[in-house]
């Protein structure tokens, strides 16, 4: 297949929301799956006006469950096999017109990645940081990007099994980091992952507080140093105490200094036997 051949299909996770109004708010102009979390399940196809006024294939999946994790891997799961490229979408996202020609333009302009992160216009409070340059993403590195970011050729997607943790994140057990262990997850599969200056849409504004962030409070360290148990293995008890010094003026304000570190140990404890747990199951009896 040559380039100018090549597809993009995006895969969206909404809570509640009819699937017409989800393309539209998110200027939707290629191939789409939308998974809605809400109160019935099923699958549908619909073809809704896209932003360059032709209509687009939807498949919409329906889901009674909750967790994004879950969300997103559904939305995998029922991704078009024709499609080339696949990014992520929330319902708070709205892209650019020629998107979808911004993101074959990159994998054109990086042909050894694997997937790629973008940028996209977030406000004030959320501004953390900006791709400035195409650059490798290695383990050290891969944990400040968002899933709305990352897009990622489907056939290496399904040859690597990656999958989103249902753990972590909206919805889930534990409070974010689904997409860190995403990208980590990449990383150990052998993919190989870059960063792209472009920018590709914004990030509106629900009105409403985040699903996950309550505060720098006793959940948020305990459910880090989970986070950090799946992320860093052995080396999650020290880089705990490294983040924590490193960020002890913004994080430890509400929860003092030493309880902070001792609710990170805890978590990493959480995390240690969640794991020796899940593969004792593997290994059956």
């Amino acid at each position: 297949m040559t380039d100018d051949r090549r597809t993009v299909a995006v895969l969206m996770s909404v809570m509640k929301k009819e699937p017409v109004e989800a393309a539209k708010d998110a200027g939707l102009s290629t191939e789409a799956v939308i998974v809605i979390q809400g109160d019935r399940s099923g699958i549908a196809e619909f073809a809704v006006p896209g932003s360059d006024g032709i209509e687009k294939g939807v498949s919409v999946i329906y889901d009674k469950g909750r967790g994004v994790g879950r969300s997103r891997n559904a939305a995998i799961d029922h991704a078009p096999r024709n499609a080339d490229i696949y990014i992520f979408c929330d319902d708070d996202i709205r892209y650019d017109e020629g998107y979808g020609e911004s993101i074959l333009s990159e994998f054109r302009n990086m042909p050894e990645a694997d997937l790629i992160t973008f940028n996209m216009r977030v406000g004030t409070p959320r501004h953390t940081y900006e791709n400035e340059g195409r650059r490798r993403i290695h383990f050290w590195n891969s944990g400040r990007y968002p899933a709305f970011s990352i897009a990622v050729r489907g056939e290496a997607l399904r040859q690597s099994g990656v999958r989103f943790s249902t753990l972590f994140g909206g919805g889930a057990r534990y409070g974010s980091g689904e997409d860190s262990l995403f990208l980590m997850d990449c990383l150990r599969a052998g993919m190989k992952l870059y960063t792209s200056p472009v920018f590709l849409g914004s990030e509106v504004e629900r009105g409403t507080g985040s699903t996950w962030f309550t505060g720098y409070n006793e959940k948020y360290f305990f459910d880090k140093g989970v986070l950090y148990s799946y992320l860093y293995g052995a080396a999650a008890r020290p880089l705990s105490l490294v983040y924590l010094l490193r960020h002890r003026k913004a994080w430890c304000v509400e929860v003092p200094f030493g309880r902070a570190l001792s609710l990170l140990n805890n978590g990493v404890e959480e995390g240690n036997r969640l794991k020796a747990q899940a593969q004792k199951e593997d290994k059956g009896p």
